[in-house]
């Protein structure tokens, strides 16, 4: 009694073990919860009317991806929290942002990190892109504690790399790396962030811009995010368990002092922000956790089996997996009965 996760997203769809039950929610955001530019020098954060997204490469005392911005949706109040990650399929997830101006060069792909070695390489000449990661903490935040006034993080003396108390990742292997520095890579206390490529966890999409072309003020993008990327499903589905959607929006377009080509974003606090501040569309499958497993993890195991008999002879709530109210004989049956299902 498999519920095949893989088949589940070809079809879009669960394929259930026996007794699962699917509901299908359509989650709809037409302004965020949280939103904030998340810049060193950005003195009142959550309230802010625009948010720039810019690198600073070339200052050792910043990180790579200096502006970024940081987007929040509190999922719970339409889609219910907790039911454990393995019982969340997600269907599909879109968000839109407008740029409040534009004048900056439209591309629509991920640019290497060999591009930023060579001011002439092709890719620094035709624009750099508009992606969304996930969110890492550190200061002791997390996703339940961090909101938009949260405070930026502590510099070491005028030194602000790393120490962002909200950081962009791309969530290898369900890691919460900070990438912020992947460019060319910092020793930072002797913790070191490693040059390296990232995977986004979607690229934006300029409507009616073509590549290469400049992008007018007012533009939506939008950003698909990557449901083929494990990595990427996994922090949606915990995000749903959360009940609380966190991303990053960044991009490593050049600024200078008062200038540069970069890229300006709407927040919720914009006088003229309706319908162009960070919007959500997400569909997400829920499915009935599977008889016996406990502790939520997708599987009927060992450690279901511990919870149960150490709370034998109690009236639960744990391990009174029929409701009757005590933790018995009958409910022991119920769970070796379904002994090794699994969500896949």
């Amino acid at each position: 009694m498999r519920i095949n996760r893989n088949l589940a997203a070809l079809l879009g769809a669960p394929a259930l073990a026996a007794g699962a039950q699917a509901g299908v929610v359509n989650i709809h955001f037409d302004s965020p919860t949280h939103d904030r530019w998340n810049y060193p020098f950005n003195f009142t954060p959550g309230v802010r009317g625009n948010a720039s997204t810019f690198n600073a490469i070339n200052e050792t005392d910043f990180d790579d991806r200096d502006g970024q911005m940081f987007i929040g949706f509190d999922t719970g109040a339409q889609l219910d929290a907790g039911l454990g990650e393995p019982y969340y399929v997600i269907v599909s997830a879109v968000m839109r942002i407008a740029t409040t101006d534009g004048g900056f060069i439209f591309d629509d792909t991920y640019d290497s990190i060999t591009t930023y070695s060579d001011p002439m390489n092709p890719e620094a000449l035709n624009g750099r892109p508009c992606e969304i990661f996930g969110v890492g903490y550190r200061g002791g935040f997390n996703i339940n504690s961090y909101v938009e006034t949260s405070p930026f993080g502590t510099p070491n003396g005028t030194n602000y790399t790393a120490v962002r108390n909200a950081y962009i990742t791309d969530y290898p292997g369900g890691v919460a790396e900070d990438v912020s520095n992947h460019i060319f890579g910092e020793n930072i206390g002797g913790t070191v962030y490693p040059a390296r490529e990232v995977t986004p966890f979607s690229v934006g999409v300029a409507e009616g811009v073509t590549p290469g072309a400049i992008v007018p003020f007012d533009t939506d993008f939008v950003f698909t995010l990557d449901l083929g990327n494990p990595d990427v499903d996994l922090y949606l589905r915990q995000a749903c368990n959360a009940g609380k959607l966190r991303l990053m929006l960044s991009s490593t377009h050049a600024a200078v002092m008062q200038g540069g080509e970069f890229v300006n974003w709407y927040t919720k606090e914009n006088f003229f922000g309706d319908g162009f501040a960070a919007r959500l569309d997400m569909t997400v499958m829920t499915i009935d956790p599977l008889v016996g497993d406990l502790n939520l993890d997708g599987v009927v195991d060992t450690a279901d089996l511990g919870l149960l008999l150490g709370a034998f002879g109690t009236p639960g709530p744990v391990g009174d997996i029929n409701g009757d109210m005590v933790v018995d004989t009958a409910d022991l049956g119920l769970l070796l009965g379904n002994f090794g299902a699994s969500v896949s």
